[in-house]
């Protein structure tokens, strides 16, 4: 007995973090839920008081859910003939979009060769920031370096996988220990994958130079370096936001996997099954019994109530994929 209380106050305390970590992971999953869904929550809040409301006044009789069924039907078959619509001419751009990210994607890769001059420039500049007592010192700014220059390893790593070029990859791989820098094997692991991944994909590409290009920006911006550490890396990286607006390519792109993915199936069929019940109803309403009636239109308003909670959440996500 005494040995199950021991064990049973050295577990309490494990216990207590595994429990508390559970109610953490569910407060956030919660969160994000509503922040993505609450439309739908509102939605579905004056779903309840509507029916309340409408179901002990007794207010629906058969001209008034003829009509209202009427109107639901022809609303969820335009909005769904409207989706199909913006999809198709989303997708369209998304391909154009694709198709001239893939054609940039050669010239800025090449950027990364070791031979060029805004990639000996900036790896001076960071290997000279090593040396100075502020990167030893705060650790902040040593973080910030390390950053970067892992960074700038997966595109120069990549640009080796792109261009197939075996020797210049092993000099790179050995940059990786670099001993002022102190990357750790798991970093450096993530680095090989991560170049991997984008070389050969030119989204992935894209989006990685740019957020290169913020960390980098910040970096000179707190170390007040000049020209971002290589005044030709940085005259590159400023053609490419914007005179090339790879960043206006990514967005659209962005917005067509959006617009595109489970969310919208799940909005069409909602909007196929409010259609479908609706007619189904409105089709056989003389038939129904009168205390049947509110009930069976109520289920094909509720259907449609769903479906514009689902489909404002969309629209939603789909303004805030910028972020």
């Amino acid at each position: 007995m005494r040995f199950w209380k021991t064990s049973l106050n050295q577990r309490s305390p494990h216990l207590k973090f595994d429990v508390a970590l559970l109610l953490f992971k569910i407060k956030i999953y919660l969160e994000d839920w509503f922040q993505e869904w609450w439309l739908l929550f509102l939605s579905l809040l004056l779903l309840v008081i509507g029916f309340a409301l409408t179901l002990g006044f007794q207010l629906i009789n058969v001209e008034s859910a003829r009509w209202t069924l009427s109107a639901l039907i022809q609303a969820g078959a335009a909005l769904m003939g409207i989706f199909f619509v913006a999809l198709s001419l989303l997708w369209n751009r998304a391909i154009q979009e694709r198709e001239r990210l893939r054609d940039l994607k050669s010239h800025y890769i090449l950027t990364f060769a070791s031979n060029t001059v805004a990639i000996i420039d900036l790896q001076n500049t960071l290997l000279k920031i090593t040396t100075e007592d502020a990167f030893k010192s705060s650790r902040e700014i040593t973080e910030m370096v390390r950053d970067c220059w892992s960074r700038f390893m997966v595109l120069r790593l990549a640009e080796s996988y792109y261009s197939d070029k075996k020797a210049y990859r092993h000099e790179v791989l050995s940059q990786l220990s670099h001993g002022s820098i102190g990357l750790s094997d798991r970093m450096q692991k993530e680095i090989i994958g991560r170049a991997a991944v984008i070389a050969y994909d030119e989204i992935h590409f894209f989006q990685y130079l740019l957020d290169f290009d913020e960390k980098l920006s910040s970096m000179a911006s707190k170390l007040k370096l000049k020209d971002k550490g290589s005044y030709h890396l940085s005259e590159i990286l400023n053609r490419a936001r914007k005179h090339d607006q790879v960043g206006v390519s990514l967005y659209r792109i962005r917005i067509f996997r959006v617009f595109s993915g489970k969310r919208l199936k799940v909005t069409l069929s909602m909007w196929l099954l409010c259609v479908i019940v609706g007619i189904l109803t409105l089709v056989s309403i003389d038939s129904i019994p009168g205390n049947l009636l509110p009930y069976f239109t109520c289920l094909t308003i509720a259907i449609g109530v769903i479906a514009i909670g689902i489909t404002l959440s969309l629209g939603f996500q789909v303004m805030r994929s910028s972020d």
